[in-house]
């Protein structure tokens, strides 16, 4: 029973204990002002729950490296579904609009305030519900 309940209090403890992952890595070494933006918003969503914070600044970097890497590369990519995930999820969706349309500029958006995990989801949604008619 002892060996029970101590694997029930280690499980959770495995599952939130964590560490930056490689994406949320690598975006904080080569794009800081990018991670500083997921960092606060996570940090405004979780307080002082640091595995929380942790938790969503590795997810929205998973998900921002899916979009960047893998959404824009596919073949049938498809700009408008982008455009309004990136503008729906966005905490500001007319200045996304605005930076969006800005040909000197056009990736200001990524800083910011953006759920990058519900884009990767919208997107995905779409895209599969646009391939079934």
């Amino acid at each position: 029973m002892k060996k029970l309940l101590l694997l029930l209090l280690f499980i959770p403890f495995v599952l939130f204990s964590q560490s930056l992952k490689e994406n949320a890595t690598i975006i904080k070494e080569n794009v800081p002002k990018l991670y500083n933006v997921i960092k606060a918003k996570a940090v405004e969503q979780w307080g002082d729950d640091h595995n929380m914070v942790l938790f969503e600044i590795n997810l929205q970097a998973d998900a921002f490296m899916y979009v960047s890497k893998t959404v824009m590369q596919r073949k049938d990519f498809d700009n408008l579904i982008w455009a309004k995930a990136i503008t729906t999820w966005s905490d500001d969706p007319s200045l996304i609009r605005k930076l969006m349309q800005d040909p000197d500029n056009p990736l200001l958006f990524i800083y910011e305030r953006i759920d990058w995990n519900m884009v990767k989801f919208e997107y995905d949604q779409q895209m599969k519900a646009k391939s079934e008619y």
